[in-house]
């Protein structure tokens, strides 16, 4: 601001840097020639201090810590400080009314001048300003205000860590560390903010809540039929050999996987390429699946995951289903190619073998659905130990429901039920406690829904996902469901029962829980109309979430299961009845378990 020098405010001036009045008004004096003149403000501060460094180079150094202060923005440029940029960000940021906002302003400006602080960052300053609005009890503006960031120390830390495979990594985990930060102070209720915080529940893949949804199934149909139709990355005509089908199949997945928080499955796979491989010899058939699996490895980084369903047969309701063939051509129909839908099964399953003399392929993982005996001898040529040293499954029964294609898994929320039973022995009081966090955990998942049916219909940035196909979006939001799961459930109702052991006992008060989930589950479906399962995220993080906090009350943390004994497939079923989200327990197919010795064996 242009002015004239005024020596009533040059005293003042002087006096607020802690000079005194007597040397204050000899700087007065000494300017008096130069009053009429117009100057800026910093021009006449200038000529203060070196007036004053003529009488006490100590006191002119005072003026200028108290009056020169240089702020670091978030833009990384240097800039005076005004302090009505303060007044401005406020009103923007919180509402608050000009009055308020001002006199935050001065008072910060006061103690920062009262430090005599040369340089400060505009962090520092934020901070300062959020100081006085948690004086004034105003909590609501003071967490609109916070600034979003990660100490020097944890992030130095984040570097050394040599779990960090590449560069790309590095600056995901900083930007997942702000994203979390950000969604949990800005986007959820502070209620449910505060429950994954104290680890009543945990929000799985939480920096990744505003973006994408947890996880696609693809229907590679689509693509055979139609070619890939990716704005900006790829398009392509319907593949006319079974060696481009692969590739557009690869293509596909890669370019998907970016868009979800977790991975991608492509389901029916062998059923789905099996019209391209008639006629195709053993070798030219290994061939292709060696193709699929190097094409998948070498461009995967990172956690997440990439998952193939197959199945030992093909499943009753794609039997009659027109095929997709080369060129995008209709031609029979799926269960015409049961021959050829074996044969890619047993090659890949050879091929994703750790045994496999010339290489090992850590992608993708594998779900087989069988159905029953016939599946034993196709087995029983691969090797087991893909299932055992992989973490690939089985999956019993069923055959994986066509339904959820072109959907997935919109959101995951796990429930400490360990806490809960420790805190809540009460039976009346532990289902009240649980039954509240349930409805947080639903609350949880229709913000999700919210705010991802906002994105998809909003902008481009889940366009692959949005992609159009024959006048429809290859996603649908209607197939995609969430899953409501239980940290630790077999050491949860041992608390509760007061049992060391796990008995016939304890499997009928897990089944009551699990009933009293899927009743309140029931609710929720017809009141919002989302879907739910209950299930078992497969993961460490929630697990080491839940067990960092239970140290606390000195509860360590279990990996239990439940294993069947052979008294007790009854019981298992019913449980695998009401847990329909994944992984939960061993197969009740004891025959078969002990044949191919699975540790793990999906039920469906």
């Amino acid at each position: 601001m242009v002015e004239r020098i005024n020596p009533n405010i040059i005293i003042q001036r002087c006096i607020k840097a802690g000079i005194d009045f007597w040397l204050a008004g000899q700087v007065a004096i000494a300017l008096k020639d130069k009053m009429k003149r117009k100057l800026l403000q910093a021009t006449i501060d200038k000529m203060v201090i070196e007036e004053l460094k003529k009488h006490d180079p100590n006191a002119a150094q005072q003026y200028e810590s108290y009056h020169f202060i240089n702020v670091r923005t978030s833009k990384n440029i240097i800039e005076p400080f005004e302090r009505d940029k303060i007044v401005k960000s406020l009103i923007k940021e919180t509402r608050v009314s000009k009055i308020v906002a001002e006199e935050i302003a001065k008072n910060v400006e006061n103690d920062i001048r009262k430090l005599q602080l040369r340089n400060i960052s505009a962090p520092l300053i934020r901070e300062m300003v959020n100081a006085k609005l948690l004086e004034k009890r105003m909590d609501s503006e003071k967490l609109k205000y916070t600034r979003i960031g990660l100490p020097v120390y944890d992030i130095s830390q984040m570097i050394r860590k040599k779990s960090m495979s590449s560069p790309r990594l590095f600056k995901e985990s900083f930007i997942n560390a702000i994203m979390q930060e950000y969604i949990l102070t800005r986007i959820l209720p502070q209620q449910i903010s505060n429950m994954h915080l104290n680890a009543d529940l945990h929000i799985h893949d939480l920096h990744d809540f505003i973006t994408s949804p947890i996880s696609f199934e693809h229907d590679i149909r689509v693509f055979l039929k139609n070619g890939l139709a990716f704005p900006g990355i790829i398009k392509t005509k319907p593949a006319k050999s079974a060696e481009v089908a692969i590739s557009h199949v690869v293509r596909a997945a890669l370019a998907s996987i970016k868009f979800v928080s977790g991975g991608i499955s492509i389901d029916h796979f062998n059923v789905f390429i099996a019209p391209y491989i008639r006629r195709m010899s053993k070798k030219s058939i290994r061939q292709l699946c060696q193709k699929f699996l190097y094409e998948i490895n070498y461009e995967l980084m990172g956690k997440k995951a990439i998952t193939i369903n197959m199945d030992s047969e093909i499943p009753k309701e794609l039997s009659s289903k027109k095929a997709v063939s080369k060129g995008g051509e209709f031609k029979g129909t799926y269960g015409e190619y049961e021959d050829e839908s074996r044969a890619f099964l047993r090659e890949m399953m050879y091929m994703r073998d750790k045994s496999y003399p010339e290489v090992s392929f850590l992608y993708p993982d594998i779900n087989v659905t069988y159905c029953g005996e016939d599946c034993r001898s196709l087995l029983k040529e691969a090797k087991q130990e893909v299932y055992l040293t992989r973490g690939d499954n089985l999956v019993y029964g069923n055959t994986l429901p066509t339904m959820n294609m072109r959907g997935g898994v919109m959101q995951s929320v796990s429930i400490n039920i360990v806490k809960i039973a420790y805190e809540n022995k009460n039976e009346t009081v532990f289902y009240n406690k649980l039954e509240d966090v349930i409805e947080k955990a639903f609350d949880v998942c229709k913000k999700k829904y919210e705010i991802i049916e906002r994105r998809l219909s909003g902008n481009d940035v889940l366009n692959v996902l949005t992609a159009e196909y024959e006048g429809e979006a290859y996603i649908k939001l209607e197939n995609y469901f969430n899953i409501i799961t239980y940290e630790g459930l077999p050491q949860a109702v041992k608390i509760l029962s007061g049992s060391e052991t796990f008995t016939s006992k304890e499997l009928d008060l897990m089944e009551k829980i699990l009933r009293f989930t899927r009743r309140k589950i029931r609710e929720e479906e017809r009141a919002s109309g989302l879907k739910f399962r209950i299930g078992e995220v497969v993961g460490s993080d929630a697990h080491e979430h839940f067990a960092e906090h239970n140290k606390r009350y000195d509860i360590e943390m279990s990996s239990e299961k439940i294993k069947p004994k052979a008294a007790e497939p009854p019981v298992v079923r019913r449980l695998q009845q009401l847990c329909d989200g994944a992984l939960f327990y061993e197969t009740d197919d004891i025959a078969l378990a002990e044949l191919l010795k699975f540790v793990k064996v999906k039920a469906k």
